[in-house]
């Protein structure tokens, strides 16, 4: 699905997996794809608002970033292209995050993984998502 405004995105059936304890919410990952359709300098403008996003940790609660993978090549006609790996309850609440975060800079297309048959990817860790939440509230209280 692609957001530049993302609203008719479907939603997968949720599950648990066996690794993941009940307790914790179930979440899912999705693998997004964002042009860049006015290249402006070597290191995409969408990349860096998103780099800067993760660290403040101005992330929607329940979303996290898990990877950021621009690549060095425009391919004509469409422009530059980053790959990001993201974890979320659901489509939509990425599309959201993904359209806050660098929507007015790039267009993204939302592909849900199927993690089953994935390799080498592992999602946030609840030390992770305790440090991140800390950030963003930090940050509110300043």
């Amino acid at each position: 699905t692609t957001t530049r405004a993302a609203r008719t995105v479907k939603r997968p059936t949720q599950h648990n997996t066996p690794s993941q304890p009940k307790h914790v919410q179930a979440t899912m990952l999705v693998n997004v794809m964002s042009v860049v359709d006015t290249v402006t300098s070597t290191v995409p403008l969408p990349v860096m608002i998103l780099m800067d996003v993760i660290r403040r940790g101005e992330l929607p609660d329940g979303v996290a970033v898990l990877q950021v993978v621009p690549c060095s090549e425009v391919v004509a006609p469409a422009g530059q292209r980053v790959f990001s790996l993201w974890q979320g309850a659901c489509v939509e609440d990425v599309a959201a995050a993904v359209e806050s975060a660098i929507g007015d800079h790039c267009t993204s297309t939302m592909f849900p993984v199927m993690e089953e048959h994935a390799h080498g990817i592992s999602k946030e860790s609840l030390e992770e998502k305790m440090e991140r939440v800390a950030r963003n509230t930090a940050r509110k209280v300043r």
